[in-house]
């Protein structure tokens, strides 16, 4: 299966809990999800205008899942995932 939703060249790709994350030059990291076809589709895009260099994710002590992201601009940035992935 080859997966399209990038518009540059793809940075990171990460395989964590019931999660697919992709990350790209294009500034965006994608969530992906299977489809009842057996396909994967993006079901959310993070837009980061400073780039994405690295994402990781982890659980929190309320055992939310987090997103972590290190930036072009020297920062790291924290985004919740959406409840539908």
């Amino acid at each position: 299966m080859t997966l399209y939703g990038h518009t540059d060249i793809v940075t990171s790709l990460i395989c964590w809990d019931n999660y697919l994350l992709s990350s790209s030059y294009d500034c965006t990291i994608k969530d992906w999800d299977a489809t009842e076809e057996g396909t994967l589709k993006v079901t959310y895009t993070y837009k980061e205008e400073n780039g994405v260099l690295a994402p990781s994710g982890m659980t929190d002590a309320e055992d939310k899942h987090r997103l972590f992201c290190s930036c072009r601009d020297t920062s790291v940035r924290l985004y919740d995932l959406p409840s539908i992935c």
